[in-house]
């Protein structure tokens, strides 16, 4: 009888711990996204929203901050395969990109690169929910010819593109493949490495940039 009374108390802690896993989410209050039915769009709520407070702290270059504004200037990065400011990245973030990361089948890793898995569910949702026409077209041909990039999708879009502003589903494309994708396997314990690593690719996405530009100036005053 005592043994039973014991097993059952070691049950029901197990139980209780592993509801206390799963942590508090901070915007349960916003706005929902979009619907998905077979994806968990509390958790990629919070991967939204925790972004954009984020982007809006740190992307912001101008008063008054906003979210808008830290679109913006997020998108340079995004446009890239560089990592974001890790430094800035927060614990909560951190924890959001740990339950992502537990997601089954929402990431490809591949040669050291993660990205978002293009057969996973929530790109079916993405696609739906897309507002602009010529984007969702463009967004389903790559799909479906399973030549699909962030590099070349984006591509196609200029900073500040009329055509995806307040685009949920197109802001939850960009942020789980060009974000938390990218700080996916990131070792927060070894900080410093990675952002001078990071900084010298910055540095040399700025000299190729340069390099191009230089290149196109000439060839111009040639023709």
């Amino acid at each position: 009888m005592r043994r039973n009374i014991i097993l059952t108390l070691t049950i029901l802690l197990f139980i209780s711990c592993k509801k206390e896993s799963k942590f508090e989410y901070k915007y349960v209050d916003n706005d929902n996204l979009f619907k998905c039915s077979s994806v968990d769009m509390e958790l990629i709520k919070e991967a939204v929203y925790a972004f954009e407070e984020y982007s809006k702290e740190y992307y912001s270059f101008q008063e008054p901050k906003s979210v808008q504004q830290g679109y913006y200037f997020y998108w340079i990065i995004s446009t890239t395969n560089r990592l974001p400011a890790i430094e800035y990245v927060n614990p909560y973030i951190i924890k959001v990109r740990d339950a992502l990361k537990d997601v089954k089948d929402l990431w490809i890793t591949k040669n050291d690169e993660t990205t978002l898995n293009i057969n996973h569910p929530i790109i079916n949702c993405i696609s739906k929910q897309m507002i602009n026409p010529e984007v969702k077209k463009l967004f389903n041909l790559l799909i479906d010819s399973n030549t699909f990039s962030s590099e070349v999708f984006l591509a196609s879009m200029k900073r500040g593109d009329e055509r995806v502003k307040g685009d949920k589903a197109f802001q939850t494309y960009l942020v789980l493949d060009t974000f938390y994708a990218r700080i996916l396997n990131v070792d927060f314990n070894n900080l410093e490495a990675i952002i001078n690593k990071n900084r010298e690719n910055a540095a040399k996405d700025k000299e190729s940039k340069n390099s191009e530009n230089i290149k196109e100036t000439i060839i111009e005053k040639v023709e």
